[in-house]
């Protein structure tokens, strides 16, 4: 295979990846040893409201403090399922060393947003207090409670 062919071929990866990985609903962010952004995806861009070129180079901690990234880098430890807070919404990111040659090159962050979900959460504790309050009343009342429908209809249980 010629250098030229081999160019190309790795070329038409690079892109590939790049497309698989800008599709994706998650937000993506790889830092350097160093702590710097070297990759990102659209997703992240997005959230943070900063191209690529504006992303790429800058520090994560300038970036987004609470990405955990730098710590992964001193520990060398990956971390799952931890919960942050970026731009009021909240995410749950794994996080990964990333490691070539047997040494930390950097760090990857895979953040997953959870707010719908928090926010199902919390409507549902709201009406299981609801539906608490009302076995309560009804368990501690004397009288009898027939329930109907709009109609007058009777419902059964």
């Amino acid at each position: 295979m010629s250098f030229s062919s081999f160019f190309k071929s790795f070329k038409s990866v690079e892109l590939e990846m790049d497309a698989i990985i800008n599709s994706t609903h998650n937000l993506i962010i790889a830092v350097d040893s160093q702590g710097y952004v070297r990759a990102s995806n659209e997703a992240v861009h997005r959230v943070l409201g900063l191209s690529a070129d504006e992303l790429n180079g800058r520090h994560i901690k300038d970036v987004e403090p609470t990405s955990g990234l730098a710590e992964v880098i001193k520990t060398g430890k990956a971390e799952a399922a931890q919960k942050v807070t970026i731009k009021g919404r909240q995410y749950i990111s794994n996080r990964s060393p990333i490691i070539k040659n047997g040494r930390i090159a950097g760090a990857v962050a895979v953040m997953q947003d959870i707010s719908e979900l928090e926010d199902i959460a919390r409507e549902l504790d709201h009406y299981r207090s609801l539906k608490r309050e009302l076995d309560i009343i009804i368990d501690s009342s004397f009288d009898g409670i027939l329930v109907t429908d709009g109609d007058g209809d009777r419902k059964s249980t």
